[in-house]
């Protein structure tokens, strides 16, 4: 299969009740990217309490949050552009959601509920095109990627048993570990099977100390509403989790990481800017040499 064409939707508030929608298509190969709404701005409101009110009902309310985002005219006829752009080329297409960090309140929405506007089936269970949550910060540490060798994986596989209950297949856990680990070659994995050890709460704590790679091997269904979709590479079965209560976790983890990587001049600049950029907060005299030669150094 191709490499996957990108449509990054981004969310910003306009005002208390609307969003600005904005997006940007892309395409392996190509160095150019292409705005679908062109000069038209685009704004989109989102039906809190409804949404609420369909918590128990994923498939209505996926399809109340597909109007709510994808109703607009506009945006409809963009969406079915990238899409058949994609396709022409034999290309998936991936649906990147960004929220603005003006918006923290979108995380709450169930986006993995979200359905095709096509075919009304779930988007996280679509092999055409795949859903995905774009994570930023504001913060202006770097970010540098680390070589295959210093990279940390972490395997959970849940073969629970008892599965027959639920119409499912039963796992087996060795097999499992085992095709994980030659997949990972030379990266050092840690590896949960044992009873109880695949649950949320175990696998957020793991999170929390720093793996760069979550290999997740469960059941491709929906339970409670919490789905998980499956997707074939090179022959080896990935099942990814798409499920909004790893964001919070995610981006905790991030911000407890920047700041034990701050350094003192970013530290008295985010302090600066969280009480309005006072003058009486500046750095001034000998506390500027150091940040000096840090701006010459890489000018």
């Amino acid at each position: 299969m191709n490499d996957p064409a990108d449509l990054e939707l981004s969310l910003r508030r306009k005002d208390a009740v609307r969003y600005t929608v904005d997006l940007v298509f892309s395409q392996p190969g190509s160095e150019a990217d292409v705005r679908p709404l062109g000069q038209q701005s685009v704004c989109v409101i989102f039906e809190m309490d409804r949404l609420r009110e369909m918590a128990l009902d994923p498939v209505g309310y996926g399809r109340a949050l597909t109007e709510m985002l994808l109703g607009d005219p506009a945006l409809a006829t963009a969406f079915a552009q990238c899409r058949t752009a994609a396709q022409s080329h034999r290309m998936s297409l991936r649906l990147r959601l960004a929220i603005a960090p003006d918006a923290p309140e979108l995380h709450a929405i169930r986006w993995g509920t979200l359905r095709d506007p096509q075919t009304d089936q779930p988007l996280a269970l679509s092999e055409q095109i795949l859903l995905t949550r774009a994570l930023g910060s504001a913060d202006w540490q770097p970010v540098t990627l680390r070589a295959k060798g210093d990279l940390r994986a972490l395997v959970v596989i849940a073969a629970p048993a008892g599965l027959d209950r639920f119409n499912l297949a039963l796992m087996d856990a060795d097999v499992e570990r085992q095709v994980a680990l030659t997949g990972m070659s030379e990266i050092p994995a840690t590896v949960l099977t044992a009873p109880g050890q695949a649950s949320l709460r175990t696998l957020i704590r793991h999170l929390r100390d720093g793996y760069d790679i979550l290999y997740l091997v469960a059941h491709g269904t929906v339970v409670d509403a919490h789905l998980l979709r499956a997707e074939e590479r090179r022959g080896v079965t990935w099942y990814e989790l798409a499920h909004d209560r790893l964001i919070a976790p995610v981006r905790q983890d991030n911000a407890i990481w920047f700041e034990a990587h701050l350094s003192a001049l970013q530290r008295q600049a985010r302090l600066w800017d969280s009480a309005n950029r006072p003058d009486g907060l500046l750095l001034r005299g000998g506390h500027c040499a150091k940040p000096s030669v840090i701006c010459v150094s890489r000018s």
